[in-house]
């Protein structure tokens, strides 16, 4: 009698069938409930990217991170990277230019969810506008503790239109604050720094990464569930 049930045979199919038949309203919501419960679970599921976190705290990398997270701040492995790039060869050393960048430098400085940032505005303590301004390849590779700051945030030789701000946040990289900082900086930096107006500003890191995979991954989501679907259907229709 297994056999014939798994064939679509047999007493107790015909007799689930029929009550189904005879009711099926009543049948589909119940179906419905039970298919409720089973996916309730998922209400407090909370997505999140994969860190060091995953790994069990034995593990060296994850007591490494650890202790730096401890000692300096969980932000500081993961920071995010404001990459202002100049449609035009030199054109980050525009005066113009250069104070957009001590504008969101400072911005980020009082943001309360930053830890600290660096950037061409972190060569010497309070720079002012003047001094950002004044800001050249020639200017900085006169000095040489200008130049080793220097060399990590912009292009001093080739084409010269890349610059960097690189903002440490004072949480994780999948904490809520991170995520909205990054986001903030993608859809307002150049409302807090006029001058980056004509600049091609992205912003990336680690908490960009994670938030970019989310974004992607779960966008192709609803074509999945569809799909499935489809493919449930057609083999209860075949076998059924």
């Amino acid at each position: 009698s297994r056999i014939g049930l798994l064939r679509g045979s047999g007493n107790r199919w015909h007799t689930t069938i029929a009550r189904v038949m005879r009711a099926p309203i009543a049948s589909a919501a119940v179906a419905l409930v039970v298919l409720g419960l089973i996916a309730a679970p998922a209400a407090w599921l909370k997505i999140r990217g994969v860190t060091v976190d995953v790994l069990p705290t034995s593990t060296e990398s994850r007591h490494a991170f650890d202790l730096v997270r401890r000692d300096f701040g969980p932000g500081e492995l993961s920071p995010i990277f404001v990459v202002v790039q100049s449609p035009q060869n030199g054109g980050i050393w525009n005066p113009k230019v250069l104070d957009g960048v001590l504008a969101l430098h400072e911005r980020m400085k009082a943001d309360p969810r930053v830890d600290h940032v660096q950037s061409l505005a972190t060569i010497v303590p309070n720079p002012t506008p003047a001094f950002m301004e004044s800001l050249s390849p020639a200017t900085i590779l006169t000095s040489p503790d200008r130049t080793r700051i220097a060399k990590r945030l912009a292009t001093l030789g080739g084409d010269q239109r890349t610059t960097a701000l690189i903002v440490y946040p004072r949480a994780g990289p999948t904490a809520h604050a991170t995520q909205q900082l990054m986001l903030d900086l993608r859809h307002h930096a150049k409302q807090w720094a006029p001058g980056l107006a004509s600049m091609n500003v992205l912003v990336g890191g680690e908490p960009a990464e994670h938030y970019d995979f989310l974004h992607v991954v779960y966008s192709e989501f609803p074509i999945l569930l569809v799909l499935s679907l489809l493919v449930t259907f057609v083999v209860l229709m075949l076998f059924f």
